[in-house]
């Protein structure tokens, strides 16, 4: 009997320990209960403030403006690549055209020198 008393014993103060863990967990699971419903109430009142819509809205115009900055730097960068393009086709035309200064000078040259050795010819 003794150890039949000692085992209700033991078995009941298990049990009085399980339902004491059994409410903790009860008020533990109520109080993370309260706790979800107030953050969803405080997302739901951010989500809706004037804030959090001037926030998303200014997001969206960041974007906008990040893929038109990245449009216009191509833009800028193909005007620096036909800038360069074009400059060097004016040099190749300033140098063939300062050769043929020196070349039409070099004829005037000749043809006045023609000209004077032999009197009569005129140009």
């Amino acid at each position: 009997m003794d150890n039949t008393t000692r085992d209700k014993n033991k078995a009941e103060k298990s049990l009085e320990t399980a339902r004491g863990d059994v409410a903790a967990a009860k008020r533990e699971l109520g109080q993370a209960q309260q706790d979800k419903q107030d953050r969803d109430i405080e997302l739901r009142e951010l989500l809706d403030s004037r804030s959090s819509k001037d926030a998303v809205a200014a997001a969206g115009r960041v974007e906008g403006l990040r893929r038109e900055v990245a449009a216009l730097t191509r833009q800028h960068d193909d005007a620096k690549v036909r800038l360069h393009r074009e400059q060097e086709a004016v040099d190749t035309a300033s140098t063939k055209a300062a050769a043929a200064r020196r070349t039409a000078s070099d004829a005037e040259r000749r043809v006045a020198m023609a000209s004077s050795a032999q009197p009569g010819f005129v140009m």
